[in-house]
């Protein structure tokens, strides 16, 4: 059985990604997080963040994490997405350890928290943070994350939380749809699960 438990697998990857190159990196890592953890794989965060400028995250990164069944950890897959030279820069004078792994999958396998609460899959028919992020009216994009929630009313929905500057509200997508969502996220009282109330 393939497994990673605590190690750090790195493989080649371009360092330069545009937002929308999201997508493709997307469908990339879900692949190989069922070719090279276990065949259950199941992605159910991803989390986008940098600076948005022209569409293209500026010194930002993705990170995806998955569920099995098999395992009592999450998997956690991250990259780089579209370092400037001055920011390659930065990371080379300040974190020389890391700089090693820019350009590169970085793999490793976390323990579980026991409050984390999201274990739905996301479905593959998303659309891309380029889309999501381009409905946000106010503010500089900063961040965007993905999960899928239940909904008080029944169902599930996958959604993008977009989050931006100048102290503006997050704005929350429905990521099949491609509409924003007049809703707020309620965590159960014992913080295992989140709803969608809308």
């Amino acid at each position: 059985m393939k497994r990673l438990v605590y190690l750090l697998v790195l493989l080649a990857m371009p360092s330069l990604c545009w937002a929308d190159e999201v997508a493709d990196i997307t469908q990339r890592v879900r692949q190989a997080a069922i070719d090279k953890w276990f065949p259950d794989a199941t992605l159910v965060e991803i989390q986008v963040a940098g600076m948005l400028n022209n569409n293209q995250f500026e010194n930002g990164s993705v990170g995806y994490f998955f569920k099995s069944a098999k395992s009592t950890g999450l998997l956690d897959v991250r990259t780089e997405l579209n370092m400037t030279p001055q920011g390659q820069a930065y990371i080379q004078q300040h974190q020389p350890d890391y700089a090693q792994m820019l350009g590169k999958l970085q793999w490793s396998e976390e323990p579980q928290s026991a409050g984390f609460p999201y274990s739905l899959p996301i479905p593959e028919n998303i659309i891309d943070v380029t889309r999501a992020v381009s409905m946000v009216r106010h503010g500089q994009v900063v961040s965007a994350e993905i999960h899928t929630y239940r909904l008080r009313s029944g169902g599930t929905v996958p959604v993008w939380n977009i989050e931006s500057t100048a102290g503006n509200p997050p704005v929350l997508i429905d990521a099949l749809r491609g509409t924003i969502l007049q809703c707020q996220p309620v965590r159960e009282p014992n913080g295992f699960k989140i709803y969608l109330a809308c």
